[in-house]
């Protein structure tokens, strides 16, 4: 199992505590009520609350399709609970081992919930225990549940290094109200006022469509640094995901912004993220169209995160699982994605959580298991499958065709309505041009002197 990150982006998170943890006893910020003041400590009255949940195991996963062979189903379970706050867990991370621990193969998870939660367990092999629950919260220290749910929206968590040895902090990225928030620990009260965070909220405003924000962050080893995607695809390009990494230059004093373009096809999106042993990513995506439901791994090359200008990168498929059939098996809205490497048995274990949307029975919480015991194999299968091609223009002709729909549906209706039809296509279709053409331009872009500059 890799380390929290430790990387220069992880050092600049953790200069960001320690001087906020200075000057935390000094100063009272007043809450501007957009969430940005930012303060330690006073929310630290926040508790954690033990809740019941139950596991119910499962061995099989019916329409399992392994692209790598090497990689096996251990099991999974159906976690449910009494407690009204269980649910919509869209991001996961797991932890050491903890000292005493009854079982070897038990590991301590965190999850955040879309609702504005913490979850924290640990999963041993016949379930999930000593579970609790707690609020995350602002930057003033109020829980965000107190907020509108536009500042609820967390999607993903990473455990990153912060100072001293063993010592930890989590970033968590939300959408709706795009940005990426720093937390001390789970239940402390948030920090914004890290110049990379504020850089990666305003590129993330700026260029992901409402309620399609980073779904999955990570921060990448050595000097990586930090990835994030959009969870829409460009609006020219239906299966390419815009994102960016984001790594500190210059003495720690500049930021280098490289764009990237990520191919995800039919119909799936990117839901999470987590960097495997080597530095290779795994993509955690998930696939509905109102009528099917799959789940997919795949796996981003560490030689592919910092690729030419408008180029594409096609990860390597690992596997893909589908819902098919009643009961069948349990693949549902797969949003947070963890990995473990267990450095006795030698075992790279892949976890996956649902989303329930709190649409108990039609959906359940599901907490996926899968297992890789030759990781080499993995790293030389990433390398040999994984590729790159050029980013296009789009999809010319198709275009054409909706303008044409377009004004037929005007000459049926009337002139009238057809003069705003027209308007209405012809503005989607600028917009659609504009777009395709400041990606392409994006992509070029690889430094920038402040936050404030446009990537």
């Amino acid at each position: 199992r890799r380390a929290p990150a430790a990387s220069v982006v992880a050092a600049t998170l953790a200069a960001c505590l320690l001087t906020g943890a200075r000057h935390a006893e000094a100063q009272t910020l007043p809450n501007n009520g957009d969430g940005n003041g930012d303060g330690d400590g006073i929310g630290s009255g926040i508790q954690w609350e033990e809740i019941e949940v139950q596991s119910t195991p499962f061995a099989e996963l019916a329409c399992l399709n392994r692209s790598f062979p090497g990689v096996t189903f251990a099991g999974g379970f159906v976690l449910a609970s009494g407690d009204a706050r269980f649910g919509g867990w869209s991001g996961l991370v797991t932890h050491a081992q903890k000292e005493g621990s009854p079982s070897p193969s038990q590991l301590s998870l965190t999850a955040v919930s879309d609702v504005g939660y913490w979850l924290g367990m640990d999963l041993g092999a016949t379930g999930v225990s000593n579970c609790s629950i707690s609020p995350l919260l602002d930057t003033r220290g109020a829980p965000l549940i107190d907020r509108h749910k536009l500042w609820s929206d967390a999607e993903s968590v990473v455990e990153v290094a912060a100072g001293g040895a063993g010592e930890r902090a989590f970033l968590v990225s939300f959408e709706e109200e795009d940005r990426i928030w720093l937390y001390r620990d789970a239940g402390s009260p948030a920090r914004s006022d890290a110049p990379i965070l504020s850089l990666a909220s305003e590129i993330l405003r700026e260029n992901c469509g409402f309620n399609a924000g980073a779904e999955g962050i990570e921060v990448l080893q050595g000097d990586g640094g930090l990835l994030m995607f959009c969870e829409d695809a460009l609006a020219s390009h239906a299966d390419v995901f815009p994102g960016w990494v984001i790594s500190v230059a210059n003495g720690r004093q500049d930021f280098k912004v490289v764009a990237l373009f990520l191919k995800v096809t039919d119909g799936y999106r990117p839901t999470d993220l987590a960097t495997l042993g080597n530095g290779d990513v795994a993509v955690l995506e998930r696939m509905y169209d109102g009528t099917h439901l799959g789940m997919r791994l795949e796996v981003i090359p560490r030689d592919r995160l910092a690729p030419p200008p408008a180029t594409v990168t096609r990860p390597a498929r690992v596997l893909e699982a589908t819902k098919c059939g009643r009961g069948a098996n349990h693949v549902d809205n797969m949003e947070g994605l963890a990995v473990h490497y267990d450095e006795a048995t030698q075992v790279l274990r892949i976890l996956a959580i649902s989303d329930d949307n709190f649409n108990k029975p039609v959906q359940e919480t599901v907490l996926l298991d899968f297992e890789v015991s030759d990781v080499p194999s993995l790293e030389e299968y990433v390398r040999r499958t994984a590729g790159t091609e050029a980013l296009g223009r789009g999809d010319a002709t198709l275009a054409g065709m909706s303008i044409a729909v377009a004004v037929c549906v005007m000459l049926a209706v009337g002139a009238a309505l057809g003069s705003a039809l027209v308007l209405i296509v012809l503005r989607v279709e600028a917009k659609r041009k504009a777009e395709a053409y400041r990606w392409v331009q994006l992509s070029t872009c690889t430094a920038i002197d402040d936050a404030d500059e446009e990537a």
